[in-house]
């Protein structure tokens, strides 16, 4: 069921691009935030967050332990470029009830985690991000991860 929604999502999500559902221009100094909460429960988190910028940029996601860097130019013959970034976690646990894991995926980086059994997802991963616009370089939490901020940030790239 949740596998169904989410190829749903995602094939809706490409409609949209392809169609131009989501068209609102960007202002120079600014970058908007789309965010998609795919599914959402115990065990199971998925969001695809989408930044729209009006010009070549820089694509920061920081956290502990993880940081990468996106250099993202927008399309030819386009007012604003866009580039999609997916969180994903899963929390699972043997029959047992002895064991239990977190995996995470946020943007290029997967981890698996040993947590205890009692421990819920909510405890160790959640998202955070809050659709909006906002100006570059700015700072933005967008999930917790083991108790710490991932954060974003768009801005100018820099060499």
């Amino acid at each position: 069921m949740k596998i169904t929604r989410c190829l749903l999502l995602l094939m809706a999500s490409g409609f949209c691009s392809i169609s131009g559902c989501q068209r609102q221009d960007v202002a120079p100094s600014f970058f908007r935030l789309a965010v998609q909460d795919v599914v959402a429960d115990e065990d199971f988190q998925i969001s695809l967050l989408t930044v729209y910028y009006p010009q070549a940029t820089c694509i920061s996601i920081d956290g502990e332990g993880f940081h990468h860097k996106i250099y993202a130019d927008k399309a030819r013959n386009s007012r604003q470029g866009k580039h999609l970034l997916p969180l994903i976690a899963a929390r699972v646990a043997d029959a047992d009830g002895e064991k239990a894991f977190v995996q995470t995926h946020i943007v290029r980086d997967l981890n698996v985690e040993s947590i205890s059994p009692e421990e819920r997802l909510s405890e160790f991963f959640g998202i955070f991000a809050k659709e909006g616009t906002y100006k570059l370089n700015t700072p933005i939490t967008i999930a917790r991860y083991q108790g710490k901020p991932v954060t974003l940030v768009v801005g100018k790239p820099t060499l």
